[in-house]
């Protein structure tokens, strides 16, 4: 047998699915934590506070005098 018959084989392969779970959920928690240090680190170079939280609310359109109509006046 070779070494790939041996590794395809049924009694080996339902380890490889366990495996490949967890290596697989290390490399996406990796990849997050490194997204979210360099979102900081820009943020950080902007001139932002990156701890600061964010406005959740909408923010009130401002009536300007060029959108009035006559029932305002």
């Amino acid at each position: 047998m070779s070494v790939v018959e041996k590794l395809l084989d049924p009694g080996i392969v339902w380890v490889f699915i366990p495996l490949a779970a967890i290596a697989l959920g290390g490399v996406l928690s990796l990849s997050k934590l490194i997204m979210r240090h360099r979102e900081r680190m820009a943020r950080i170079g902007m001139g932002m506070d990156p701890d600061y939280p964010p406005n959740l609310e909408q923010p009130q359109p401002q009536q300007n005098s060029l959108n009035r109509t006559k029932s305002s006046y």
